[in-house]
């Protein structure tokens, strides 16, 4: 991702975490909150391109660096991924029905290359969302 930075100038990077993921995994079990994070990847990897990049951050956060995009059109991604992602309410791991959504921060980077800068900053704008009210993109440029 850092020579990613380097070398585009117009690029986007989002911090996304899973919302009430702890309840889910609480009320449901570790087994369908594996479902849920495995269903969030995939259907992140159908909808962004092979120049962009997507990697698990952390239990339930995931980073994607949108190469050569504005941020206008990685939060139309982010929006319709959150769209898209609580018509799902039926898990393999459980006869209850239950959706789920995110929340991100998005940050269009402008040339900055430091990568602990701008994870800082999605996490900000991350719970800047939740603090919204959860299923939302919150964004800024440097």
């Amino acid at each position: 991702m850092k020579k990613a930075l380097k070398s585009d100038s117009t690029s986007c990077v989002a911090l996304l975490d899973v919302d009430n993921f702890k309840k889910i995994n609480d009320r449901y079990g570790h087994l369908v909150g594996d479902e849920v994070l495995t269903t969030l990847t995939r259907t992140i990897q159908k909808r962004i391109r092979k120049s962009d990049k997507l990697c698990r951050y952390g239990g339930e956060e995931f980073l994607i660096y949108f190469s050569d995009t504005d941020q206008q059109s990685a939060k139309r991604i982010l929006d319709e991924l959150n769209a898209s992602l609580p018509r799902r309410k039926l898990w393999s791991g459980t006869d209850q029905k239950f959706s789920v959504s995110f929340s991100s921060g998005l940050l269009d980077v402008n040339g900055e290359t430091n990568l602990d800068t701008i994870i800082k900053a999605c996490d900000d704008l991350l719970y800047k969302a939740k603090r919204e009210g959860r299923a939302r993109v919150a964004a800024f440029s440097f």
